[in-house]
């Protein structure tokens, strides 16, 4: 049973490596907003309001062309989080780095889902200096 779930989980990390590692390319060649394969926020299209991952694109876009303070502007949750998201998925690889997220405590995940929610509600606020997480470049 151990074993299934450790090789779930790796299945689950390399997949999900792929995905990040096919947005580095797809960014890397074509500009978000301006590209069938990198389309709008359907959250925003819908509804009008910003989910967390809102500029998350364009933020990686950003940081692949060496602009990390324009990419902070777009999602600085995104930003902040993704060097993370990267060891993990390297340590999760690799077997020889420590899998950070087997090490946190319970409270800890919920502080991270919390931070995730409040990050998601504040840049909806049309309230300055609030308003400054919302996405700076809206297409």
């Amino acid at each position: 049973m151990r074993t299934s779930l450790i090789q779930d989980e790796r299945l689950l990390t390399k997949v999900s490596a792929t995905i990040l590692g096919t947005m580095i390319l797809a960014v890397a060649f074509s500009q978000p907003g301006h590209s069938a394969f990198l389309p709008p926020c359907p959250l925003h299209a819908l509804t009008g309001f910003f989910c967390p991952g809102c500029g998350s694109t364009r933020a990686l876009y950003l940081l692949v062309h060496g602009r990390p303070f324009a990419a902070l502007g777009e999602n600085a949750l995104a930003v902040t989080l993704l060097p993370v998201l990267i060891y993990e998925m390297v340590a999760a690889l690799s077997r020889r780095l420590p899998v950070i997220s087997t090490r946190l405590r319970p409270w800890a995940m919920w502080t991270i889902l919390a931070t995730v929610v409040l990050f998601g509600i504040l840049r909806n606020v049309p309230v300055a200096p609030i308003n400054s997480l919302a996405p700076a470049d809206i297409p």
